[in-house]
């Protein structure tokens, strides 16, 4: 079993491409803008949960967890089957 939680994207940080989106997307000031404006948005508006900074990083860490006990997909722009690396 997984616990859900923003920190379940760090255990995916492994893999060097999502290292790389995952460092680009958090150093990238017009990108945390927009996370800090939904949450405005979202909660001090809306009166809804998070959908900032942290839901962002439960979502990306929960999708990756998926990827990884699927096996991987079929990437239909590859014609092919785009596999995780073991764990």
């Amino acid at each position: 079993m997984v616990k859900v939680s923003p920190n379940l994207v760090f255990r995916h940080l492994d893999e060097p491409k999502i290292a790389k989106a995952f460092k680009l997307l958090e150093s990238d000031i017009e990108v945390q803008a927009y996370l800090q404006m939904t949450n405005v948005m979202a909660v001090g508006r809306l009166g809804y949960n998070d959908h900032g900074p942290v839901h962002s990083k439960i979502t990306s860490g929960s999708a990756l967890e998926i990827f990884a006990k699927r096996g991987g997909w079929v990437d239909p722009r590859q014609g092919r089957g785009v596999q995780p690396r073991g764990r």
